[in-house]
Formats: structure tokens, C-alpha cells, sequence
């Protein structure tokens, strides 16, 4: 079960699920909560690297607040925040998230001047923002709905309005539209009504409001919020804010039926879509439940308990969108002020499934092996396609290997032309040679091995190496009876593993190139991503000996875990740029609990502090690419003084 704690007790109150205060912010590392103090009503946040050890409460809004009713949206770079100010006018305040876990405000946009009792949901599509609200007394005891539309979360334009006829708050939540660009999803639950009702917006027009679902009528419901991901737009729902079974249904262009997640009494969900699968958190009791959703099969898991005895647990926040970890944060106690408790989902996958037996390949093929989401029972390859594979997986009479142990087999470069399959599964593979293996110029391939291969190399089981095979091949290597693989190079002799653990300190160096005569390459960029996988891997190694720095490499191994491998002639990107800079940064965290003494930390550090994160149609100059292959030169130096001094090897 994750660590819980309390960020503040001084919490006036949070709003419904739809608000969704917490955020985390993968690119500098930072969690975010947002919540009203108490004692002046102003909305502050925190920032936080662990989750445990939190900042000092800094200013959001610009006025102390009418209500706790806001919203929070964070888009990668910019964080709104929607909330209605002491004056009765709804606001709406844009900020830049800074790398120091600090926010940089812009002034407030004014977006109401009169109402009350309000609550707000804000969401985002490819090309605007949008803030769903209600609760203005236009007419005598009724409340409305409104929506407003902005290009660039700072002028904001009213594009629906709605009466709902009643006294009663209904709850809402909006959200992208499941195949409309710029369309949305707009639902709420009136007070009356045994049905919740939506409306759809094709980024042009609104069309009619229409029903879906099961409620109890004549009781409020706000807890709700939507979620889109995969090509559809998902609800959890109970039948009222009294709670009861757990409701899911989906929007695709019409609703689906609804299925019943949790017969339990259930409070509070909140949906949060992330690249592997939908998760949804809510409470029991004084439990709060976790599970998650398949895309594929639209299933979901057994429920996990990732807080318990907690008092009174209510209106639990969780983005909408999560990269590496997920927050979680919800109000607890009977009477304000009430503690705010926090806690966080690991998304990190290294290895999710394994696989079994053998690879099925359709004729015609090419590939390029990595995959690091989970592999079922065949890897289904349409024609022509390139693929790059991390195995994980004992390969059954291919190559022995222990039961306890597995391999991962990381090759580098495009296999061309085709992969003709029999059921002895011959492999025709031509490899790419890199300018920085100086050998003969039949090549190679190269082969990240974490355990032990019988016959053909000898590695301790103890070790892992990262296996540079400069020899000249004879015609075939015979694996067994599963597989016999032609390649341009086989295997002539065992290779002793001290002469290869020597030469793969030098196997893969980034090379320096200088503006207006040499090309960048997508093989640059490629061997930056390999090297940031072998380095997490030795950080582990290090964790092991200083578990204090087990946090920081779980940061760092989220951060590489979104580096992608790019083929020639595909643009490389200012994202993939600045992961490397968090990386790097990241790194330097991480050696400044273990080798801030040594002279290349120094080094490192200043050349770190050089690096810069860019921004999409910059020029790509050399320095950017050159500072890179610098600092990897000296964390080669410390990797092998840390070698030593944790008597760790690799």
C-alpha cells in the first residue's frame, strides 16, 4: 500500500471529482496540490518531489474565495485554475509551471461578474480550452449551465447556456469530444431525474441534449467526472451522493449500456487516463479502492486498497491525464477545517507481460524489436512494419535460461527487407553498422544481455553486460531446434567477458557534430535514448547499496521510459530534446547524494546547467546535441568510481 500523508490541515473544503486539484508533472518531476486555506479562504498550492515532503503554501488565486468549488487543469506547460472570488465574479487565472516546482501567474481573466454557489469543470482539446460552470441565479431559484470556449486560456468567449428549471445544483463535467477535434462532451445530473443528461459540441454547434444512464431521482449527484481516452469518453457513476454501486458506461457517438464496476456502497470516483490502461479511484467506507480498465478488452481489474481507516474520506481529486505517477488526494475529517491526505500511483512499467513460447510473424515482415507495454499471447504485425522489442521472457529451447532469471534482448537497428517465417523460424537479418565501432566492416549486431546465456557466452549470473559482437560470422548459428537465424555476422568463437566488459565502456560514445556541415542523425538521438536505458539500469544497481535515492531513479526511469526511438528521416522533436534535459537533471539529483565528492561531479553539474530545454521550430544547434555527448563522456568516469566504491558491477 502507498505512504499516505497530510499536506495541510488547514483545508476549508475540496470540490466534487470534476474539480481535480492534483496534478504531476513529469517533465520537472514535481507533484501539485490545490486546495482553499481556511483561515483566509485563499486557494494555494504545494509542490512536492516525493509526495512526502512538501513546499510552502504559495498564492493562486488573487483574491480570497466565495466557495472551494474550483477546477484545475494542467496541460504539460501551462496550469489553469477557475474559481469564484469573495466579489461574486468567477475567474479564470493562467500560470506557467516553472522546472524549481514553482507556478508563474499571469493576471486573472474575469469571466462572470455576478452569481452564486458556483462549481466549474475545466478540459482541453488539440486547440482550446474549455470551462463548463453552473450555478448562476439568472432566474429566481434556478441555477444554469454555461460553457466557455478560449484559444489561449486568457479571453474566454460564452458558447452555451442551459436553464435547468430547478433550485437544485446539479453536478457537471466536460471533456474532449472521443473523434471531433475540437468538440466536447458536456454532462450533468439534475436533482429530479432518474436519467444524467449530455450535450454534444462539434467545435461549431451545439446538438440537442439527450439522456443516458440510471440515477436516483429527487438526490443530488456531483460525484462524477469524465475522462477521454482511446476513442471514447468515460463515466463512473453512482446512483446518488449517498453512494451505491459503481456505474461505467461509455460515449463513442451514442452511449453505451452501463455495467456495475463495485456492488459496494461507493462514493467519490474519479476516472484518470493514462497510456497503458483507464484508472479509477474511489472509497468504501474508509477505504479508498483503485482499479483499472483495459482498452482492449474493456475489462476491469479486481479493486486494490491504496488507503484505509481514513475519516470520513470525501471528494477525491485525480487528473484526468497521468505520465509516471498518478496523484491522488482527498478531504478527511467531519467539519472544516479538514486534513487534506495525499498519496500517488506508480505508472512505471518496465516489463508488463512476458512472452510465451514463440513470436508469431505473419510473411513479409520487417522489424524493428522494442516494446515496453505488454505483450499478450502473439504480437499481431501487419505487412512491412518496423518494430523494436524488449523480451523479458525465458526463450524455451531457443536459449537456456533459469527459471528465476530473464534476458532482455535490446537490437538496435532496422531489420530490413523481409522475415520469410517457417516453422523453424529462420530470420534473415541485415544490421547496421555504427561509425563508432571501429572492427571489421562485415558487421554486427548489439545485444543487451541481463543474465546468463549458456554456450555461446559465458556471464556470471551475478552480472549483466552490454555485448558488442565485432567478430566475423560464419554462415549460421543453429539455436537448438527453434530457431536457426542467417545474419551478415555469427558468432565464431566464445567471447571472454573480460575483454567485452572493457570495450563496452567505448562502445557507444554520442559523437560531436558542428552546425551547417554535419546532419543529425536519427542514430544520434537513438544511441542517446540506448544510453539512458543501460544508465537506469546501473542506477538500480546503486539503489540496492543507497536506498535513500530509490525515489529519484524511479523519477529518472519514468523519464526515460518516455524516450522513443525515431528512424531515419523521422523529425525529431524539441519533446525528445527536453527529456534528455530532465534526464540529465534528474541524474544530477541523483549523484549529488552519492558522488557529489568527486571531481567529474563538478564538471557534470556545470555542463547540466548549460543544458537548455527548447521550444517546437528551434533551430537545433550543435551545442545543444555536443553538451549531451560531454556529459556522458564524465558520467562514464563516475559510473566507474561508483563501481567501486558500492562494489557494484554490471
Amino acid at each position: 500500500m502507498p505512504q499516505v500523508v497530510t499536506v495541510t490541515s488547514n483545508l476549508w473544503d475540496l470540490p466534487a471529482p470534476f474539480g481535480r486539484t492534483v496534478f504531476y508533472d513529469h517533465k520537472h518531476g514535481y507533484f501539485y496540490v490545490f486546495y482553499p486555506r481556511r483561515d483566509d479562504r485563499y486557494l494555494v498550492y504545494r509542490s512536492s518531489r516525493d509526495g512526502v515532503n512538501w513546499s510552502a503554501e504559495e498564492i493562486a488565486s488573487h483574491t480570497n474565495l466565495g466557495n472551494a468549488e474550483i477546477s484545475v487543469l494542467f496541460d504539460g506547460t501551462y496550469v489553469l485554475v477557475a474559481y469564484y472570488g469573495s466579489d461574486h465574479h468567477t475567474y479564470v487565472r493562467k500560470g506557467t509551471v516553472n522546472a524549481d516546482g514553482t507556478i508563474t501567474w499571469g493576471d486573472p481573466a474575469e469571466i462572470l461578474t455576478r452569481g452564486s454557489a458556483l462549481a466549474y469543470a475545466l478540459c482541453k482539446t488539440a486547440n482550446y480550452y474549455y470551462l463548463a460552470l453552473r450555478g448562476i441565479y439568472i432566474k429566481l431559484g434556478t441555477y444554469e449551465i454555461y460553457v466557455y470556449k478560449s484559444s489561449d486560456g486568457v479571453t474566454w468567449s460564452e458558447i452555451f447556456s442551459y436553464d435547468t428549471g430547478q433550485g437544485y445544483a446539479p453536478g457537471i463535467s466536460i471533456a474532449p469530444h472521443p473523434s471531433l477535434t475540437d468538440g466536447v462532451v458536456l454532462v450533468w445530473a439534475r436533482y429530479g431525474l432518474t436519467y444524467l443528461e449530455y450535450c454534444v459540441y462539434d467545435g461549431a454547434s451545439w446538438g440537442d441534449i439527450g439522456t443516458f444512464g440510471s440515477r436516483v431521482a429527487d438526490k443530488y449527484l456531483t460525484m462524477f467526472n469524465l475522462v477521454t481516452v482511446d476513442g471514447k469518453t468515460h463515466i463512473a457513476y453512482p446512483p446518488s451522493n449517498e453512494g451505491g454501486p459503481l456505474r461505467w458506461q461509455y460515449f463513442t457517438g451514442s452511449w453505451s449500456s452501463a455495467t456495475e464496476i463495485d456492488p459496494d456502497t461507493c462514493k467519490n470516483p474519479s476516472l484518470t487516463a493514462t497510456s497503458e490502461k483507464l484508472h479509477l479511484v474511489y472509497n468504501v467506507g474508509s477505504d479508498v479502492r483503485h482499479r483499472t480498465m483495459d482498452y482492449d478488452t474493456l475489462t476491469w481489474s479486481d479493486y486494490e486498497v491504496i488507503a484505509s481507516g481514513e475519516n470520513n474520506p470525501f471528494d477525491i481529486q485525480a487528473p484526468s491525464e497521468a505520465t509516471a505517477y498518478m496523484p491522488v488526494a482527498w478531504r478527511a475529517g467531519t467539519s472544516s477545517p479538514y486534513d487534506l491526505r495525499f498519496t500517488y500511483i506508480s505508472l512505471i512499467i518496465s516489463i508488463t507481460k512476458t512472452l510465451t513460447e514463440t513470436l508469431y510473424l505473419s510473411d513479409q515482415l520487417s522489424y524493428l524489436l522494442h516494446v515496453t507495454k505488454t505483450l499478450s499471447e502473439l504480437i499481431k504485425v501487419s505487412d512491412q512494419l518496423s518494430y523494436l522489442v524488449y523480451v523479458t521472457k525465458t526463450l524455451t529451447d531457443a536459449i537456456k535460461v533459469s527459471d528465476q532469471l530473464s534476458y532482455l534482448i535490446h537490437v538496435a537497428k532496422t531489420l530490413t527487407e523481409t522475415l520469410p517465417v517457417s516453422d523453424q523460424l529462420s530470420l534473415q537479418i541485415k544490421m547496421y553498422l555504427s561509425e563508432t565501432i571501429k572492427s571489421l566492416d562485415q558487421l554486427l549486431y548489439r545485444v543487451h544481455v541481463t543474465r546468463s546465456l549458456t554456450d555461446a557466452i559465458k556471464v556470471s549470473d551475478k552480472l549483466s553486460y552490454l555485448v558488442a559482437v565485432t567478430k566475423v560470422l560464419s554462415d549460421l548459428i543453429k539455436v537448438k531446434d527453434k530457431w536457426s537465424t542467417s545474419v551478415k555476422s555469427t558468432l565464431s568463437e566464445i567471447i571472454e567477458i573480460s575483454e567485452v566488459f572493457e570495450k563496452i565502456r567505448s562502445f557507444i560514445k554520442l559523437r560531436y557534430v558542428t552546425d551547417f556541415v554535419d546532419v543529425f542523425l536519427a542514430r544520434d538521438h537513438n544511441e542517446h535514448v540506448l544510453l539512458w536505458k543501460e544508465q537506469v539500469e546501473i542506477c538500480k544497481l546503486w539503489k540496492e547499496k543507497v536506498p535513500e535515492i530509490s525515489f529519484k531513479v524511479g523519477e529518472l526511469e519514468g523519464i526515460v521510459s518516455l524516450m522513443r526511438y525515431v528512424k531515419d528521416g523521422e523529425e525529431y522533436t524539441d519533446e525528445d530534446h527536453n527529456l534528455f534535459v530532465s534526464a540529465w537533471r534528474k541524474m544530477l539529483e541523483i549523484l549529488e547524494k552519492i558522488a557529489s565528492d568527486l571531481p567529474e561531479y563538478s564538471e557534470l553539474a556545470s555542463i547540466v546547467n548549460e543544458m537548455e530545454e527548447i521550444g517546437a521550430g528551434v533551430f537545433y544547434h550543435d551545442v545543444f546535441h555536443n553538451l549531451f555527448a560531454e556529459a556522458w563522456l564524465l558520467l562514464d568516469r563516475i559510473n566507474r568510481k561508483l563501481e567501486q566504491r558500492l562494489n557494484v558491477s554490471r
